[in-house]
């Protein structure tokens, strides 16, 4: 979705530069409508300038990306301090995976943030959504501590653009849950998956990979 103004103020809530010394962002993200910042500009020339350690996550390898799918168990020796979601992981095609990616990357008393759309709301956006009590029951089955799950309207969208805030503390390295118990808590499936291909920009639904 990109970093507005309210997601990222909300991101400072959360974050102290003095505690997390390193970020994990899905998706290459860029600043959006978030005055001072340069409209489009990658987030992580903030982190860099902060003297925070970054990578970005996303399979077109933009903004210095990492090019690994986080829709297959990630091979990556590294964990963070704080990872960001400013609207990602509704455009995975397995959702579960999503969020096991995003425990792995994450280190023991680390932070994972998520900003993503409300049920009900962006319609034609991504292809997953969650309500309050599937995020914390995911929350309470991995020992997270929850530190928020809310929803709140976006101030720069509609009246069917309210979106999710998710914050999780991971407490320990535990195996994460089943496939099907992650599916019992019921996300919910909007669309049809998006298809993304690696080291291109871009997706949608009803691609041809043949093609691509």
């Amino acid at each position: 979705m990109g970093v507005t103004y309210q997601s990222f103020e909300y991101f400072h809530k959360w974050f102290n530069k003095e505690k997390y010394k390193s970020v994990c962002e899905l998706g290459d993200q860029q600043f959006m409508l978030c005055f001072p910042y340069t409209e489009y500009s990658y987030t992580r020339t903030y982190f860099e300038n902060n003297n925070i350690e970054y990578d970005s996550i996303d399979l077109n390898g933009l903004g210095k990306s990492l090019m690994l799918d986080l829709n297959i168990d990630i091979e990556i020796k590294k964990q963070y301090d704080f990872i960001t979601d400013f609207g990602t992981l509704e455009h995975v095609v397995d959702y579960y995976m999503g969020f096991k990616n995003t425990d792995k990357l994450c280190k023991v008393g680390g932070i994972m943030l998520h900003i993503l759309p409300a049920v009900s709301h962006w319609p034609d956006h991504g292809s997953w959504r969650g309500d309050r009590v599937f995020y914390i029951k995911l929350g309470k089955t991995q020992n997270y501590i929850i530190k928020d799950v809310h929803t709140e309207p976006t101030k720069i969208g509609g009246p069917t653009s309210d979106q999710i805030y998710i914050v999780y503390e991971k407490t320990e390295e535990k195996e994460f849950m089943s496939k099907e118990i992650f599916n019992s808590f019921g996300p919910i499936k909007i669309n049809e998956p998006e298809i993304y291909v690696k080291g291109k920009v871009g997706g949608g639904r009803n691609l041809n990979r043949e093609k691509l």
